[in-house]
């Protein structure tokens, strides 16, 4: 490996795939802490997607050596890929308005993209990929595929943000649970950022209208927003308030109790025979008595 590629190399992190969507900080903590001192964990997947992915910071380098033993190992049943963690200096973000068709392999994306450089690595995940070249000229040049088909699909390349960016650029505002990325609109992508303590999402907003990989950003405070799917089962009633309704919860209705929400926003997903499919943005739980 040349000086080049070393720089884009985090020395004291491990790059860790292929994990079940529910996968806890704690699942990771178990299964690695026998390589070394753990600093810092973050989680990272995009909404509605089944799987995701880990960073690992290690107090010393050579800690990272014995954590990389660990590839090919099984954390609740899924075989995990363990490699070094790449700074994404020379790494394009790959996916599409909706997912990358779900047969796309690793020969087609370097077949596309192996005349603008040296590939060094692809990454496949559900519905998009990373790309890393040894070169940034390569990375510039491969923006040009944007729009193109494969698979009977346009893609969509983007430098500008990734999982990784995001977690790099709010480390410094303190401990980082998980990263949730989503697409809205086609072109349109905003994240949310777990963090570990309520402090770090002050320090976060001084971020505001700083630059992201020459993106400005806009931060606001969504802490207490929460995204759940739930069935209306009537219409504001029984004197409630116009923005409140009763709604049944589809994993915790009990047939006597609902949960009563003060909502925020309400996205149709399908008509159903009786009742609608709605994802609910809700910012105050209560419970209401049938």
């Amino acid at each position: 490996m040349n000086h080049t590629q070393q720089d884009d190399i985090d020395a004291r992190s491990i790059y860790v795939g292929n994990l079940d969507r529910d996968i806890t900080v704690q699942h990771l903590r178990d299964h690695f802490d026998s390589c070394g001192t753990i600093k810092q964990i973050t989680i990272i997947f995009r909404i509605f997607m089944q799987m995701s992915h880990a960073f690992i910071e290690f107090s010393d380098e050579s800690e990272v050596n014995i954590a990389l033993c660990k590839n090919g190992t099984a954390i609740d049943g899924y075989i995990i890929h363990v490699a070094t963690k790449w700074i994404n200096t020379r790494t394009i973000y790959v996916s599409n308005v909706g997912i990358l068709h779900d047969n796309v392999t690793e020969d087609e994306l370097r077949n596309l993209f192996q005349h603008y450089g040296i590939i060094h690595h692809i990454r496949i995940f559900n519905g998009y990929a990373f790309i890393s070249f040894t070169t940034s000229a390569s990375v510039d040049d491969a923006l040009r595929e944007n729009g193109t088909l494969l698979g009977g699909r346009n893609i969509k390349i983007n430098q500008n943000m990734s999982p990784d960016d995001l977690q790099f650029h709010f480390q410094s505002c303190g401990g980082i649970k998980c990263v949730f990325i989503r697409d809205k609109n086609g072109d349109r992508r905003y994240a949310i950022i777990n963090f570990v303590k309520r402090f770090s999402i002050n320090k976060a907003l001084r971020k505001n209208n700083t630059l992201l990989r020459g993106t400005q950003t806009r931060i606001q405070d969504q802490m207490i927003i929460k995204v759940v799917k739930v069935i209306i089962r009537s219409v504001p009633s029984a004197g409630l308030p116009p923005n409140q309704y009763i709604v049944e919860n589809q994993l915790t209705f009990s047939g006597q109790t609902h949960e009563l929400v003060k909502v925020k926003d309400i996205v149709l997903v399908s008509q159903l025979a009786n009742s609608v499919l709605v994802k609910v943005q809700v910012d105050k739980y209560g419970v209401a008595q049938q």
